[in-house]
């Protein structure tokens, strides 16, 4: 359900940008004399060349040129997105008729970047995927893609830098979570969650109703799905409305779960806890 929700998103915000330019593909390989950084070709049903990276203000990005083989109209996306091993989806969309080529900026938001403790790309993973939106968004195509802007031999992992006052909810096999020190936000409180998915398999967190502020129920509704073997960074948000407009917050407690299916139905797999006031 939630990858249809974020595939709606992203045919909305496809269907409301004009980033992409549409071209042929003989208009593009004589619009430019430079040979494609990174060139892949997919069983002559998807070309995917990324003509230049590199970073400006509005963070890291590439030019890049698709080119739709299969017959079909599709829209492709990227699914799965890590950059160094973290989480970081630049909620990138595209749709192409059959036999069409199209030249489009793919930009990773320098907040984005920010969020994710990222400050220099070595390593981008992602699997492309192509879905028929005409039948009832059928997945027609997915290739997972490795991409090192300085070499394979230069990629490194980020590693996660413990800090003071954080709190380990669940430390295990499957899974590490970490909430950091909260703090006063403009509104309420918020706090950043680390996560490593050590499993073999995607996990799905959600805070649960078990979380109290000054002794009630008061559940942020917070939620994440993290692709297995990676780590992530989120944040997540103590507001006064969780009780009232009025109410000062003097006691908190963040409960987590963690669930194997993304119904989050049934047991969850672990639970974690952490006081933040």
């Amino acid at each position: 359900m939630r990858k249809e929700v974020r595939t709606a998103f992203l045919c909305a915000l496809f269907a409301l940008s004009a980033c992409s330019e549409k071209i042929s593909s003989s208009q593009a390989s004589s619009q430019t004399e430079d040979k494609p950084a990174e060139h892949m070709e997919f069983e002559n049903e998807v070309i995917f060349d990324i003509m230049k990276e590199g970073t400006g203000a509005s963070g890291y990005y590439w030019d890049i040129e698709i080119e739709n083989l299969t017959g079909k109209t599709l829209y492709f996306s990227m699914e799965n997105v890590t950059i160094n091993g973290v989480v970081a989806d630049p909620m990138w969309g595209i749709g192409l008729a059959a036999e069409e080529r199209k030249a489009a900026r793919i930009t990773w938001a320098q907040g984005l970047l920010d969020t994710s403790h990222i400050e220099k790309v070595t390593a981008a993973e992602f699997d492309l995927c192509g879905i028929d939106e005409k039948d009832e968004f059928k997945e027609v195509f997915k290739e997972h893609i490795s991409i090192y802007p300085e070499g394979k031999e230069a990629a490194k992992e980020q590693e996660y830098t413990a800090s003071e006052g954080e709190t380990v909810m669940i430390d295990s096999d499957d899974m590490l979570l970490i909430i950091q020190k909260p703090e006063e936000a403009e509104v309420g409180y918020s706090a950043e969650i680390y996560m490593e998915n050590r499993s073999d398999k995607e996990l799905f967190l959600q805070s649960s109703d078990e979380t109290t502020v000054n002794g009630s129920s008061a559940n942020p509704y917070w939620f994440y799905q993290i692709p297995a073997g990676k780590k992530a960074y989120s944040r997540v948000y103590i507001l006064p409305e969780l009780m009232d407009e009025t109410a000062e917050l003097n006691a908190i407690e963040l409960f987590i779960e963690v669930f194997a299916n993304e119904e989050m139905s049934g047991e969850p797999l672990m639970k974690g806890s952490a006081v933040l006031k």
